[in-house]
């Protein structure tokens, strides 16, 4: 570009009421891609008197401009830092003879600026064997998987790959145009700005369609599974509102605006409705590893998990005995449905979850490598070990904490305080029912005899 082209580009962006039509015009969405911003597009084409620069950067997700309209239109916005992250241009973007000109300016200063030089230069080797690292294990995922629609906790082996990816998505409108190419090259999604849940319902839908076809959205979305046809329904019901990239994948499998009028409910019989119910709660545990929630806030692809479960424990405890549809949840999560409160089921899952993944616990030294709360936790779980139900004696042993190793957990008193503090929150073992399996709490008989 030409030095006028780009004081005219610059004078274009500084504007603030041009600024206010590209907030509107992103309808409180990030964009995915420059295409998602039209009026941008429209703007800078025009601005530097190349209409082809329309369809050059309607594709781009990553570089400078897209870094600038993504800190501009993102919500929330309207704060000091925000101001100054719009304007800031990330290493990755600049002119490479500008970086090389203030590399060699710092190597001709002060001695002390010279260590920070070369500080600056190891963090950055160790930045790009860290991309190097999670590139290859999420290369491995994509190949094992399919897609890069990870949940934080993920692990892949020993490598915390949700974690990885997380990080690397809180940056990319700052990533260099390598790096964004090569996860790209992975999984076209692998940044979407929705959640990680929408990506993978629409997985589903999309595997269902590439077998069977198009759903029929004016006939209840017949022929799919229960949380297929519903997922689907609710993206009818506010298609309007979702991103422009979501209306084209779904579109992509049939469900078009037009479709989208046309959506009918599926009619689903008491039958249909726990099996819709137990589908997300075996989709819940499998990623979670638990059943342990309950109340509004706990939701599952849109679907109120929690409140269900509510429902189903209290019909649990009305039975005489197990009934089929406690059964069935038993079989996804043998505590389901504990006779101590959820909080303690809740914690003991996260911290089952770690051993499984290769952590060892070390009673003798207070738990190390857990987070200070839960191992808090676990410390006051062996404080009290011997006022534990039997079964969330078994529990324990099942993680290698028994009686003995239990008594190996060094306290003092105000330690002992703490601990009790944290259990407090994270689910204490006061105030429980005595000891015993109860009829009414199906699943009980079926975690007993994991025990014996």
């Amino acid at each position: 570009m030409t030095y006028p082209e780009t004081v005219a580009l610059a004078t274009l962006l500084a504007d603030d009421g041009f600024r206010q039509c590209l907030i509107a015009d992103a309808r409180g969405h990030a964009p995915y891609r420059l295409a998602d911003l039209p009026v941008l597009l429209s703007a800078v084409a025009r601005c530097v008197g190349r209409p082809w620069y329309r369809e050059q950067l309607a594709d781009e997700t990553s570089g400078p401009l897209f870094a600038w309209a993504y800190q501009c239109v993102r919500p929330p916005r309207r704060t000091g830092q925000g101001e100054q992250a719009m304007w800031a241009v990330a290493p990755a973007h600049r002119l490479r003879p500008l970086v090389d000109e203030l590399a060699a300016r710092m190597s001709v200063r002060a001695d002390g600026q010279k260590a920070e030089g070369k500080r600056r230069r190891g963090l950055n080797r160790q930045s790009d064997e860290s991309f190097t690292t999670g590139l290859a294990h999420a290369g491995q995922y994509v190949r094992e998987h399919g897609n890069l629609a990870v949940q934080k906790d993920t692990m892949a082996g020993s490598f915390r790959l949700g974690e990885w990816l997380h990080n690397v998505q809180a940056r990319a409108w700052a990533l260099s145009s390598d790096r964004v190419q090569a996860l790209m090259a992975l999984d076209p999604w692998w940044n979407v700005p929705w959640s990680v849940q929408w990506q993978r319902s629409y997985y589903r839908a999309r595997d269902h369609a590439a077998v069977d076809g198009p759903p029929d959205a004016a006939a209840g979305f017949a022929g799919t599974a229960v949380l297929n046809g519903e997922w689907l329904y609710l993206q009818c019901t506010h298609y309007d509102a979702l991103h422009p990239e979501q209306q084209r994948l779904l579109a992509d499998i049939g469900v078009t605006a037009e479709a989208a009028r046309t959506a009918r409910p599926r009619r689903a019989s008491m039958r249909a409705r726990f099996d819709t119910g137990l589908a997300h709660a075996r989709a819940y545990a499998a990623e979670h590893g638990h059943l342990a929630v309950s109340g509004k806030g706990a939701v599952h692809e849109g679907y109120p998990l929690g409140v269900w479960l509510v429902a189903q424990r209290s019909k649990a405890h009305r039975a005489a005995r197990p009934t089929e549809r406690s059964r069935a949840l038993a079989a996804v999560d043998p505590w389901w449905n504990p006779p101590w409160p959820l909080s303690w089921q809740r914690s003991f899952a996260q911290v089952r979850r770690l051993v499984q993944d290769g952590h060892a616990l070390d009673a003798q030294r207070g738990f190390p490598g857990l987070e200070a709360e839960l191992a808090l936790w676990l410390s006051h779980q062996c404080a009290v070990y011997g006022s534990l139900q039997r079964d969330q004696q078994c529990l324990l042993a099942g993680i290698s904490i028994t009686a003995e190793e239990a008594s190996k957990v060094p306290m003092t008193a105000e330690e002992a305080k703490a601990a009790s503090q944290a259990a407090a929150r994270l689910g204490g073992p006061a105030a429980w029912p005595a000891p015993g399996p109860s009829p009414r709490h199906a699943g009980t008989g079926a975690a007993l005899r994991l025990c014996a």
